[in-house]
C-alpha cells in the first residue's frame, strides 16, 4: 500500500520540567506520545512526520538565568525522545522545521533522535507537490528572525519579550503580546516606537526595570532591558521599508492568530492548495473562497500544551485520487480522534 500521508506536529515547546515550562510532563506528555504513537501505528499509510517548530524551547526562562540547552532537554525527556526514534525507525522520513522558540537548533543537536542511518533530517519548510508548510513565525514582527538588530544569533524583540514575561499567568499564548499594542497606540505611541513600547509596557506589568541584565545564551554578553529597547526600537520601520506599510501592519496581527493572511499569499503566488502552519497556537482550519480564485485550505497545527481546556491539536493530510484530504486531529492522554475535515 501507498504511503500517502502526511502529519505536522508543532508547538510543543519541550523543556526541563520547570514550573515555568509551557510543556508540563504531568499534563501534556501523555497526549504527546499518543500523536506519536499515532503516527508509528500507522506507519504503512503515514509517510512523513513534519516537527513544524518550536518543539523544543529554548527562548522560555527568567532573565536571570541562563537558558536551557536542547542537550538539557533531551536529558529531561527520555521517554519521548525514545519515541521519537521509533518514528524515525518506522517512518520513511522526520523532518524538523525551525520555529522561533528553536531558532538555535542544528542538525547536530538533533543527531541523537537518529537510529543508524537514519536521522531526523532538518528542512526550512515542507513541500510535497501542492502541498507546504513552515513553523509561521517569519510573518510575526515580534518573532522573526532578525538579523538586522542581532547579526550574530538573529533574536528577534519577542525573544526578550518571552524571557520579561516567563513564569507570568498571563503568557502562555504569542497572542499575549497583542493585548498591549490597542492601549499603547491608544496612549500616544507610534507605531514607529511600537515594539520597544510593548516590551517596555511589559516590563511594569511584570516589575523590571531598565537596569536588570538579561543572562543570554550561546555564552554571549549578558544585555540590559534598556540595551534591547534602544536596539529594537526601529523594528516597525525597517519593516515597512522592506515589505511596504500594509505588510507590517499585517505581521504584528499575525501574533494575534492572523496568520491565513498570509496563507493566502503563499497559496495565490505558488500555487499551493494547502497551507500548513504553526506558531499561533490556534488550531484553525479554513477553505476560504474569498481570497483565491480556487478552493484551497489553510490549515494551523495549533498547541500541544494548552493551560486550560483547550484541544491538543495537530494536523494531518493526506492524498487521495480525488485530491488533498486535511485533517484536523485531537489527541487525548491514549486516543487520537479526527475534528474536522476538508478536501480540495
Amino acid at each position: 500500500m501507498a504511503k500517502t500521508a502526511r502529519v505536522f506536529l508543532s508547538d510543543v515547546h519541550l523543556g526541563t520540567g520547570r514550573s515555568y515550562d509551557w510543556f508540563q510532563p504531568s499534563r501534556h506528555r501523555a497526549k504527546l506520545l499518543a500523536v506519536l504513537d499515532y503516527a508509528i501505528e500507522h506507519h504503512t499509510r503515514i509517510k512523513d512526520l513534519v516537527l513544524l517548530g518550536d518543539i523544543f524551547d529554548t527562548w522560555l526562562c527568567p532573565i536571570e538565568q541562563p537558558p536551557h540547552t536542547i542537550a538539557d532537554i533531551l536529558a529531561a525527556n527520555p521517554e519521548i525522545v525514545a519515541k521519537l526514534r521509533v518514528c524515525v525507525e518506522k517512518l520513511d522520513n522526520v523532518f524538523y522545521i525551525n520555529g522561533n522558540h528553536d531558532m538555535s537548533v542544528t542538525q547536530q543537536d538533533l543527531a541523537p533522535l537518529g537510529v543508524g542511518a537514519r536521522k531526523v533530517q532538518r528542512i526550512p519548510a515542507y513541500q510535497a507537490g501542492l502541498l507546504y508548510a513552515e513553523h509561521g513565525h517569519r510573518f510575526a514582527m515580534f518573532n522573526a528572525a532578525d538579523r538586522l538588530h542581532d547579526p550574530t544569533h538573529a533574536l528577534p524583540i519577542g525573544y526578550f519579550v518571552t524571557r520579561v514575561l516567563c513564569g507570568h499567568s498571563d503568557y502562555n499564548k504569542p497572542g499575549a503580546i497583542v493585548r498591549y499594542i490597542d492601549d499603547l497606540l491608544e496612549s500616544a505611541c507610534t507605531t514607529q516606537t511600537i515594539t520597544s513600547s510593548v516590551l517596555e509596557a511589559l516590563m511594569e506589568l511584570t516589575g523590571h526595570c531598565d537596569d536588570d541584565v538579561v543572562h543570554m545564551p550561546f555564552g554571549r554578553q549578558k544585555w540590559t532591558l534598556g540595551a534591547v529597547k534602544r536596539r529594537y526600537a526601529s523594528v516597525f520601520d525597517r519593516w515597512v521599508e522592506k515589505f511596504g506599510h500594509r505588510y507590517a501592519i499585517r505581521s504584528v496581527l499575525g501574533e494575534l492568530n492572523a496568520l491565513g493572511w498570509f496563507a493566502d499569499r503563499l497559496a495565490t503566488s505558488r500555487g499551493y492548495r494547502v497551507v500548513v502552519l504553526g506558531h499561533s497556537h490556534q488550531a484553525k482550519m479554513d477553505k476560504d473562497q474569498w481570497f483565491v480564485a480556487d478552493d484551497r485550505i489553510y490549515a494551523n497545527a495549533g498547541y500541544m500544551c494548552p493551560s486550560g481546556d483547550d484541544d491538543t491539536n495537530f494536523i494531518e493530510v493526506d492524498k487521495s485520487p480525488q485530491g488533498l484530504v486535511v485533517n484536523l486531529m485531537r489527541a487525548d492522554d491514549n486516543a487520537v480522534s479526527t475534528v474536522k475535515t476538508l478536501r480540495v
